[in-house]
């Protein structure tokens, strides 16, 4: 069987630096939706045969640290909708990252950044991790009938916050505006050992995706 042309759809660049070493067919979008949807358009439009859902997310599993790999089965998303992933592209991840989990990822329309709000989410859906990007890859595939997967990392715990600093510095095309950051770190200077924390962790995260991708 003919292997899909893969189209990866990311938040941010550093997500995408990773992504590019599978396939030249990566977006990003800037943890915006409308951006999402456009840009998994574009990829199929580009040629892409099957679509994934690639990065960091939120943990709300508990027992999630940087150092995990999520292979989701299943993607949710708002009203309780549900999508299931594509097979063959689990079995293709699962053999690169044996140690890969399974469990389902809620595509969320807006970040959740608490402790609280993750806990919640959790208790709700049953999802393990949280992305803004997997809900857009599942619906534009199923859009064209186009298989999907989600390949993520965790860069922030159930227990960790997410800074402020670290959306208002993302910009639209994925890069990072430190301007933005900076500005957003004056006015709330607190927000600096939690920023540290999640650079930090996002870096891990990015290293097991990497070996994971090497390995595709």
């Amino acid at each position: 069987m003919t292997k899909p042309i893969i189209g990866i759809l990311c938040g941010f660049e550093a997500e995408a630096i990773v992504a590019r070493k599978l396939t030249p067919h990566v977006a990003c979008s800037g943890a915006v939706e409308a951006l999402a949807f456009q840009r998994a358009e574009q990829l199929v439009k580009q040629g892409a045969t099957a679509l994934v859902s690639f990065g960091v997310a939120g943990g709300l599993d508990p027992q999630l640290n940087s150092e995990a790999i999520i292979i989701a089965k299943e993607i949710a998303g708002n009203d309780s909708q549900r999508w299931v992933c594509d097979i063959g592209l689990i079995s293709r991840f699962k053999t690169a990252a044996p140690h890969g989990l399974d469990g389902a990822v809620f595509g969320s329309t807006h970040l959740v950044p608490t402790p609280a709000a993750k806990k919640k989410l959790h208790a709700s859906t049953g999802c393990v991790i949280v992305d803004m990007e997997s809900h857009v890859v599942a619906q534009v595939a199923a859009h064209y009938n186009l298989p999907f997967a989600v390949l993520r990392g965790v860069s922030d715990s159930v227990e960790d916050g997410f800074p402020d600093a670290a959306l208002k510095g993302l910009s639209p095309d994925g890069s990072t505006n430190m301007n933005a950051v900076y500005k957003s770190l004056l006015r709330n200077p607190l927000q600096i050992p939690a920023l540290l924390k999640l650079f930090k962790h996002t870096g891990i995260a990015l290293k097991q995706l990497d070996a994971v991708i090497t390995k595709l």
